[in-house]
């Protein structure tokens, strides 16, 4: 008997999360900071 989709156990249980909008707008931001820091850093040091 194979199990049925309820009974399999899922590694990320999603199921009533709300949505992620939000975080990923939050990780966008963060990723865009902190490329920017590194480029600031880059330049810096690059004379």
């Amino acid at each position: 008997m194979t199990p049925q989709p309820d009974d399999v156990r899922r590694v990320l249980d999603t199921r009533g999360d709300e949505p992620l909008a939000a975080t990923y707008v939050a990780v966008v931001v963060v990723e865009a900071v902190v490329l920017a820091a590194l480029w600031l850093f880059s330049r810096h040091f690059s004379g």
